[in-house]
């Protein structure tokens, strides 16, 4: 889902038994060279949803990714 800018939620079809997972995220912005880092806001058994701040900004603005990839490990 994607909430706005930088800013998105991954749906799992199938709850988690419980919020004790790791998500490994990533994006990459294909028009520039700028830096991301990825923000993890919320974390359930059915759901995670993160943000996509700009590295190169002093206020870590969100910043949309023409590719976010998101790996989820229990």
């Amino acid at each position: 889902t994607d909430n706005g800018t930088g800013d998105y939620t991954v749906n799992f079809a199938t709850a988690m038994q419980d919020a004790d997972y790791t998500a490994n995220i990533n994006g990459v912005r294909s028009s520039s060279n700028r830096g991301i880092c990825p923000a993890i806001d919320a974390q359930a058994s059915g759901s995670v949803r993160f943000t996509m701040r700009r590295s190169d900004s002093a206020s870590g603005e969100p910043d949309d990714q023409s590719t976010v990839c998101v790996s989820i490990f229990r």
